[in-house]
């Protein structure tokens, strides 16, 4: 059933959300982004991290991180385009 009134539940829990936020320290706000960025990465398969980190990075970058774990050779399923 829908909420009677979901912009009253939307601001509610924005401002808890600021709440939460104004309470952490730089220290906080760092597990947090890594806890995150560590759920977000280990939910992908390992193809579409892959191909994330070729999207995201310049492609020295890409290829020295993915050769780092893979060696100058990674299987074909691991070579994307560009």
């Amino acid at each position: 059933m829908p909420e009677i009134n979901d912009s009253v539940f939307d601001k509610f829990t924005e401002d808890y959300a600021e709440i939460i936020l104004d309470r952490m320290d730089s220290k906080d706000l760092e597990q947090y982004v890594w806890d995150s960025l560590l759920d977000y990465f280990q939910n992908m398969t390992e193809k579409e991290f892959i191909d994330h980190v070729n999207e995201m990075e310049d492609e020295e970058t890409a290829d020295e991180l993915i050769s780092l774990y893979y060696g100058t050779n990674p299987p074909d399923c691991y070579i994307t385009d560009r």
